[in-house]
């Protein structure tokens, strides 16, 4: 609770999690999640063994 109260409190640090957000924000994510698993379905793409190998293959 004390973290939050921080946040709700220090526009300083509001400000610099909000920049985090927008430099780490994927807004295509889900679009191209499913692009790989429509892939994978059609035989385009290999399946992956677990989700070390999904990075690699994303």
């Amino acid at each position: 609770m004390a973290q939050v109260e921080r946040i709700l409190t220090d526009p300083e640090l509001a400000q610099a999690m909000e920049e985090a957000a927008v430099r780490l924000a994927r807004p295509w994510a889900a679009v191209e999640g499913a692009r790989l698993v429509l892939e994978m379905l059609e035989g385009r793409r290999r399946v992956f063994k677990g989700a070390a190998e999904l990075s690699t293959i994303i």
